[in-house]
């Protein structure tokens, strides 16, 4: 007899990246018919499309936000 597990469902942290245009690029955004992406940037799906634009440099990768809260001592 096999034990069989759940099906995992997909991380949200896996699964988007927040990024911002690297200073002088203007980017477009396939999933938003193509606009360019504002300055101060956006969440997107880690897909190839934005894992080679992190590559070539166009975006740079933002670390995840933090929980709000109070701030450590």
């Amino acid at each position: 007899m096999t034990t069989q597990t759940p099906p995992q469902t997909p991380n949200h942290e896996c699964t988007r990246v927040h990024v911002t245009p690297a200073e002088g690029r203007a980017v477009r955004m396939p999933e938003r018919g193509h606009a360019l992406m504002p300055a101060e940037g956006c969440e997107v799906p880690r897909n190839v499309y934005w894992a080679r634009r992190i590559a070539v440099g166009d975006v740079q990768e933002l670390p995840p936000a933090t929980t709000k809260g109070k701030p450590s001592k």
